[in-house]
């Protein structure tokens, strides 16, 4: 028997936020270092990616305001032009901006999109890629003081 393989690729897209402002929970000092800690909630950066298992990470969209329909709309849309010539399917979680009715016409039979089932984010490997990340980015929040000032500047 011979099984016809619909997708060449199969892409999966989440979103997530790193709060520039986040506490640590814990971290390494060395002796004479600074620690200094932010009082206040502070400015995000929101992060859209998208992975597979043949390219690993194969597009990421960094912005620093809330994702929005305009936002994932333009990722789709740099996405589909690195995906020309596949035929590729998304599995994405059910956001509201995912089912924005401006993105209809982006998909097609060569790129189509699939929900998962609500709270099943375990089923989007590109979790684990956040939940790493997000540790990692705990751990060294406060080593990378200078670079997060010049974010937030790039912000305001």
């Amino acid at each position: 028997m011979i099984i016809e393989k619909k997708f060449d690729e199969i892409l999966y897209i989440d979103e997530t936020t790193f709060h520039l402002w986040q506490k640590m929970s814990r971290c390494w000092v060395t002796d004479g270092m600074k620690l200094s800690m932010m009082k206040n909630r502070g400015p995000s950066i929101t992060v859209i990616g998208c992975i597979s298992a043949e390219r690993g990470l194969v597009h990421a969209s960094i912005f620093a305001e809330s994702n929005n329909a305009d936002h994932f709309e333009h990722f789709l849309i740099d996405l589909k032009k690195k995906c020309e010539g596949k035929r590729v399917v998304i599995i994405q979680d059910n956001l509201k901006v995912h089912h924005s009715k401006k993105l209809g016409s982006l998909y097609d039979d060569d790129f189509q999109q699939i929900f998962l089932p609500t709270y099943s984010s375990e089923l989007n490997p590109i979790e684990r890629l956040w939940s790493l990340l997000k540790r990692r980015w705990a751990q060294n929040l406060q080593l990378y003081n200078d670079e997060l000032a010049d974010l937030r500047a790039l912000r305001s």
